[in-house]
């Protein structure tokens, strides 16, 4: 019997052919089936979140499943067992239902399968959930370590809630403000989102003045790429300078091109006091400008002081390149009512730019937005505009915030304070999605960096 010892009573070779002597035989032993039973699942419903993050809710047909546990799924896919857990939820308004949220990796197995062929109606086979629901007792136990880390300082501030139930699973100082360093991103983010809409674009533009002026008109695109870049949906001065470059050679112009830059849609200083002697220098953060090119590796940049006319010389470069006389030097001018609009190239709606910005972690794009945030909420295009709209979105979400202090929108100022239970009401209302205004924030959940997927 397989598993079982095989005793050589002689010695020598066995070869083919050699007579071969059974001295003894058994039944082999009955071991019974420890497989666990599995349950069977029915797809109700499929639920699109952002690109290539969907949710797919489930009703039990037997037994219930208690959100926070975790739904272990196991599917043959051509020819081979593909084992996968998934941590299961569920709203207050549902309770019979539970659902997961799956993002199709490209080099995945089980996520493309869930995402091309599980359809509303098709039952699913999984084990029994593991683990169990979340408690007080539990989150507390599972914490405690990490929250005495000595490396973290003695004023540790951190908030546990259950988003289905809105219970409070953890409080350690939660409404004492902290300092929220990138987790500032979330409130901006949903800031964003509540004064611009997720499908709004953002336009930069090349127009003419009168005396001949080719203007760059920034509007704060913070993915303005120089070249094209293929597949992403931006904009970039490469296909602005194409755009461009018919009208031009069609005035015949007997002179170089005059190139100058208009970033005054945005107010105020360029920087904050709060930020780090070195973050402009390693390019951690830029000078927050209406007008600039985005930066795909900080690493790698160098300082730029200005980048409005950095981004309207990479333009000038564009035209050049395209065969027209160019003037090297670039200024500032502000368009007139006057000008004539020769390019205009729209950015990714604000749903791809906060999950840019959330997904890198990205300081410039953040502030940016946040001083976009400011102008649509009434106020000034700058960074106490968006402290303000931030303040603002925190009130119309009726989530207390006492002590908030923001001096920039991507937490890289040491001056921020925010209560680490605002954040996490913030985020549970984010997940849930119960009224009208929360659900347009979902960009926010769906850009979140995720361990092991971003």
């Amino acid at each position: 019997y397989f598993g079982q010892n095989l005793v050589a009573l002689n010695e020598g070779w066995i070869e083919a052919g050699s007579e071969i002597q059974v001295l003894e035989t058994a039944r082999p032993p009955v071991y019974p089936n420890a497989a666990p039973k599995k349950r069977e699942l029915v797809c109700v419903a499929r639920e699109p979140l952002a690109r290539d993050l969907e949710t797919f809710w489930f009703e039990a047909t037997d037994g219930e499943y208690l959100p926070g546990q975790h739904l272990p799924i196991s599917l043959d896919i051509k020819n081979t067992r593909v084992q996968r857990r998934y941590t299961l939820s569920s709203t207050p308004e549902r309770p019979e239902r539970y659902s997961i949220s799956v993002k199709k990796l490209a080099d995945g197995r089980l996520s493309p399968w869930l995402h091309h062929e599980l359809k509303v109606g098709d039952h699913l086979l999984a084990a029994p959930p593991a683990g169990v629901g979340a408690t007080p007792a539990g989150v507390a136990a599972a914490l405690a370590p990490f929250l005495a880390d000595p490396s973290l300082g003695p004023g540790v501030g951190a908030v546990v809630l259950d988003p289905a139930t809105g219970q409070v699973l953890l409080d350690q100082a939660g409404g004492v403000p902290r300092t929220p360093a990138s987790t500032t991103k979330i409130l901006t983010g949903a800031t964003v989102l509540g004064t611009l809409g997720p499908d709004r674009r953002i336009t930069t533009k090349v127009v003419q003045e009168p005396n001949g002026t080719v203007v760059l008109v920034g509007a704060g695109d913070p993915m303005l790429h120089d070249a094209v870049a293929p597949g992403t949906g931006t904009a970039s001065l490469e296909q602005l300078a194409a755009m461009a470059a018919p009208a031009l050679r069609g005035k015949a112009q007997a002179t170089p091109v005059v190139v100058a830059v208009d970033d005054t849609a945005f107010t105020g200083p360029t920087t904050v006091a709060g930020w780090g002697p070195d973050d402009l220098v390693d390019c951690t953060v830029q000078p927050i400008m209406a007008l600039s090119v985005h930066l795909p590796k900080p690493a790698e940049c160098a300082p730029d002081p200005d980048p409005a006319i950095t981004a309207g010389t990479a333009f000038a470069a564009r035209l050049a390149a395209l065969g027209l006389p160019v003037q090297p030097t670039v200024t500032r001018a502000k368009a007139t009512a006057a000008a004539t609009e020769l390019a205009a190239a729209e950015s990714p709606p604000v749903s791809d730019l906060i999950g840019q910005a959330l997904a890198q972690s990205d300081n410039t794009s953040a502030e940016m937005l946040g001083h976009l945030a400011g102008a649509a909420a009434g106020g000034e295009a700058s960074f106490a505009g968006g402290a303000a709209a931030a303040a603002k979105q925190l009130a119309a979400m009726q989530i207390p915030a006492p002590g908030l202090v923001l001096q920039d929108a991507s937490g890289l100022s040491s001056g921020d304070r925010i209560p680490p239970a605002a954040t996490a009401k913030l985020l549970s209302q984010t997940a849930v999605g119960r009224s009208p205004a929360d659900l347009q924030l979902w960009p926010v959940a769906a850009g979140l960096p995720t361990a092991g997927f971003t």
